[in-house]
């Protein structure tokens, strides 16, 4: 018993453990999950702050450039708007000066008047778009993507009163050192997406060829909540978010990662400790069950023994009435059986032994008459038989009257195999005092 009550301990304690690890787990998971969704929140709305706080600091930039003197004489002198190498000079000194990635100038006679820093081709449809809006008078920001590269486009508008003479566009990459910046304020991995490409991030180059391969996965898209994804070796909290500006949607998007290792840690550290304490609690409650089980065994083993004696048929073994409630109810169960059953038993011996002496009594008044006449019989021989005969006659009727005694006085039943049967074992059987010493004295 107490083998069984040990494994279903150990059973109990490991279920409860193993739930107790499985709700803490669940519970500290859900917790980061909705800590990392709040601080990755927390970490685009920084990279749209960031972004629109250099967007505007480079539109005052480009503003103020269009509207130097110097700027609207190149753009309104003909003899120096139409000379190309000139206008590519001016574009190359205020990109030199706003540390942009390419600067753009245009006039209403010519789209394009001067470039630097842009490559030796059409401008994209974006680049272009927001030229066009500049020089019909409308300044803009967008975010775009160019040869897998993020920029941010900013276009003013060149004015002379109310006359709009031309238009400056201003192109910033967003880079690693963009990334690197939001990322030692955050805290959080920045990383920039120019369609499948990584653009910018603040990885290592290993873990930015790990990234690369993930986002060219088909499965890395928008979702809805942050998750947990595999970078490499370690594992992240990671959220995608689309790239706008100023409400304009772009064809880039910011995915943004925090460390999943100190909630592994976390985890970890739950369930060493759980298991420690289980531990300690499955071996108090391993010791308090045995310690019962002992007690109930031994109870049991005692009403085991006795049940046994009672049926051998010892009707007089009592066992001790100990142990828990339920015990000692089954203990004065047993005892009463067992008295009953001596009871019982008496009763039947009483009534066999009534039946008996009833029956004897009957036999020893027939063989007592059989006796008599035998006695008479031998008055009547004793001068025609010889006194061998006679004696011999004698000692038959006297074994014969003492066995018949011994018969009467018999006090307990005992059967016994004979020849042409069962029988009475009355030579063994105890009688009593006065039968045996009237077995004792021969019959007269």
């Amino acid at each position: 018993m107490q083998a069984h009550v040990a494994v279903g301990v150990t059973l109990l304690i490991a279920l409860s453990l193993g739930s107790a690890v499985l709700v803490a787990s669940r519970v500290v998971t859900r917790r980061a999950l909705e800590g990392a969704a709040r601080d990755l929140s927390a970490t685009r709305l920084a990279f749209d702050r960031l972004v629109e706080g250099q967007a505007r600091e480079a539109s005052v930039q480009a503003s103020f450039i269009a509207r130097l003197p110097v700027f609207r004489a190149h753009l309104t002198d003909p003899q120096l708007a139409g000379d190309a190498a000139t206008m590519e000079a001016m574009a190359s000194d205020y990109r030199t000066e706003l540390g942009a990635a390419f600067l753009i100038v245009g006039s209403r006679r010519s789209p394009v008047t001067g470039r630097a820093g842009w490559p030796e081709r059409a401008l994209s449809p974006l680049v272009q778009g927001a030229l066009d809006d500049a020089v019909a008078g409308q300044a803009s920001r967008r975010l775009t993507a160019v040869d897998r590269v993020l920029y941010l486009i900013v276009a003013e508008p060149a004015r002379f009163a109310d006359e709009i003479l031309g238009a400056i566009v201003v192109g910033y990459t967003l880079d690693d050192g963009v990334a690197r910046e939001l990322a030692a304020i955050t805290r959080c991995e920045v990383n920039l997406i120019a369609g499948h490409t990584v653009s910018a991030t603040s990885l290592t180059p290993t873990a930015r060829r790990q990234l690369s391969t993930l986002v060219g996965d088909s499965t890395f898209k928008l979702e809805n909540a942050p998750a947990v994804r595999e970078v490499g070796p370690r594992a992240y909290v990671a959220a995608i978010f689309p790239l706008s500006i100023g409400g304009a949607a772009s064809d880039g998007q910011l995915v943004l990662l925090q460390d999943w290792q100190p909630t592994l840690q976390s985890l970890r550290e739950v369930r060493v400790q759980v298991a420690l304490g289980g531990v300690a609690i499955f071996a108090i409650a391993l010791a308090a069950a045995l310690v019962f089980s002992g007690r109930v065994t031994r109870s049991l083993a005692d009403i085991s023994r006795a049940a046994s004696e009672t049926a051998a048929g010892d009707w007089t073994r009592l066992m001790p009435v100990r142990g828990s409630a339920e015990v000692q109810s089954l203990a004065h169960a047993v005892n009463a059986m067992a008295t009953n059953l001596h009871r019982h038993h008496a009763d039947v011996e009483a009534q066999r032994l009534r039946v008996f002496r009833a029956t004897m009594t009957t036999v020893h008044d027939l063989v007592n008459n059989f006796l008599a006449n035998m006695q008479l019989i031998r008055l009547e021989a004793e001068n025609v038989l010889p006194p061998e005969t006679l004696d011999l006659f004698d000692q038959l009727i006297e074994d014969n009257a003492t066995e018949l005694r011994l018969l009467g006085a018999l006090q307990v039943v005992r059967e016994k195999d004979m020849g042409v049967g069962t029988g009475i074992d009355y030579r063994t059987a105890p009688a009593t005092a006065e039968h045996t010493s009237a077995a004792a004295t021969p019959a007269a």
